[in-house]
């Protein structure tokens, strides 16, 4: 703005007023631009000491970050360790603890166990009482005392083919006889069916069942094959090692209920008794996989026994065979024409009635019986064993009796070794076997079976058997039920 001379300036008083006023603004605005650059400066500082605070404090969190991250990790992994470490011996102890439930169901059981075969070992056991009649027959065997010895004789199938014939029971037609395996021809043979087995063979081995189509015999299974009516090598040694000869060619039993092979009857009998019928069945047709069988127990009058042996597949659908009484009608005279105490009486059921499959005095496998039942068995074993001694005090001739009706002697086919192992040469009685016959009379027996105060052994409902809980063989205390064992 231009200034006003003096002179001037002074003769117009609000203009000097104003000009001072002007040089007051203007000072102060110097004063203002100032304390601004200054402030200015101040901020600059204040920014740079904010930049400086800020990038400090961003690298101190930071640096607490991840200290602080660390911390974590290093917790968390502790705090994991502790965890895998906690759940390592909350296993442990678990397992711990498992064991010691086992070691403890083990130890239960061991004492069951204990008491079981004491109970066995004080009173009549049908286990016991086999095991010492397969020791006798073992060393009857080792010293050839087969002709003196009964039980020994009843190993041996053909002579048991005509001890059945002899009392009116039926047995598969035998198509031939060999000395041998090698000598086996099965040409000449008019059947579309038959089955091989070894004369001393036993528990389903050395029986080879057969059949033939236009390309001559083979095994059902089709797995092997005969040439011109010769059995295979594996054959051969199948038939010598399952049993000694002579080898046989017998009449194949169809099934009656479309089984590829027929059920198989043992009658577990004490001279004349039924102890039980144990009814065989398989799909297969390998008659050694005995494991292949299902299973089911029947008392004398056809109901189920149930579970008396534990470890094995039952079927509780299986119908009883029929004709029932007529298994049992043989079963029971084969049983008494023996003059054994105990023989199983092995049977099948055909158009022509109950056919013989064998008599085996001394069952294979487990035979450890449910404890009420395996006793009860073993006190029939035990009256049966008093019964004939009675009988043959009373005049029964000792041993196999043979009855009245004709039979073949299939050992006139073969060259006999005319020693002590030869058939032939064992005696032949002939007498009526039930002249003098005692019956048993079961309810004698509550003083052979073991009483409340001294039998520790459960039966399969809890309970102790004792003097009035008497079980006879073919009674149950429940039928189907599981086994406790």
């Amino acid at each position: 703005m231009p200034r006003i001379p003096d002179a001037v300036r002074r003769r117009i008083p609000p203009l000097a007023r104003r000009d001072r006023r002007i040089a007051r603004l203007e000072s102060d605005l110097a004063r203002a631009r100032r304390l601004r650059d200054a402030a200015d400066v101040r901020l600059d500082h204040a920014r740079t000491e904010l930049t400086r605070v800020r990038a400090e404090t961003e690298e101190e969190i930071d640096r607490i970050g991840r200290h602080t991250a660390q911390e974590t990790s290093r917790l968390r992994e502790a705090m994991n360790q502790q965890r895998r470490q906690a759940r390592r011996a909350r296993a442990a102890l678990d397992r711990e603890t498992r064991d010691v439930e086992r070691l403890g169901r083990e130890l239960e059981q061991t004492e069951e166990r204990r008491k079981d075969f004491e109970t066995r070992l004080r009173h009549p056991s049908f286990r016991t009482r086999l095991s010492a009649s397969l020791a006798a027959l073992s060393l009857s065997r080792d010293r050839s005392w087969h002709s003196s010895n009964t039980q020994a004789q009843l190993t041996v199938k053909l002579r048991n083919y005509a001890l059945a014939q002899s009392h009116g029971i039926a047995v598969p037609a035998v198509h031939a006889v060999w000395d041998s395996p090698e000598a086996v021809d099965l040409s000449g043979i008019d059947a579309e069916r038959l089955v091989l087995k070894a004369d001393r063979g036993h528990s389903g081995r050395a029986v080879i069942p057969l059949e033939r189509d236009e390309d001559g015999w083979h095994t059902l299974d089709g797995a092997e094959t005969l040439v011109d009516g010769r059995p295979t090598p594996q054959m051969i040694d199948r038939l010598r090692s399952g049993g000694a000869g002579p080898y046989f060619a017998e009449q194949f039993l169809a099934s009656e209920t479309g089984e590829t092979l027929p059920a198989d009857i043992k009658v577990y009998t004490c001279y004349g008794e039924i102890l039980q019928v144990l009814v065989m069945q398989t799909d297969g047709v390998d008659a050694d996989e005995r494991g292949a069988f299902t299973r089911r127990y029947f008392d004398a009058d056809g109901e189920s026994l149930g579970r008396v042996l534990p470890r094995v597949t039952l079927s509780f659908d299986m119908p009883r065979p029929e004709p029932w009484e007529e298994l049992l009608d043989a079963a029971r005279r084969l049983s008494v024409a023996v003059g054994r105490p105990f023989v199983r009486v092995d049977l099948y059921t055909t158009d022509r009635g109950p056919v013989l499959g064998e008599l085996t005095p001394t069952p294979g496998g487990i035979q450890l019986y449910r404890l009420d039942h395996d006793l009860a068995m073993g006190a029939a074993w035990a009256d049966a064993e008093v019964r004939l001694e009675r009988d043959v005090a009373r005049g029964r001739p000792v041993g196999t009796l043979f009855g009245e009706h004709e039979y073949t002697w299939w050992y006139d086919a073969v060259a006999g070794e005319g020693g002590p192992e030869d058939p032939s040469t064992w005696p032949r009685r002939q007498a009526y076997a039930e002249v003098p016959y005692t019956p048993p009379r079961i309810e004698d027996r509550a003083t052979i079976l073991p009483t409340g105060d001294d039998s520790e052994g459960d039966s399969e409902d809890g309970r102790e058997a004792s003097a009035g809980d008497t079980v006879s063989p073919g009674a149950s205390p429940r039928d189907d039920g599981p086994a406790r064992r």
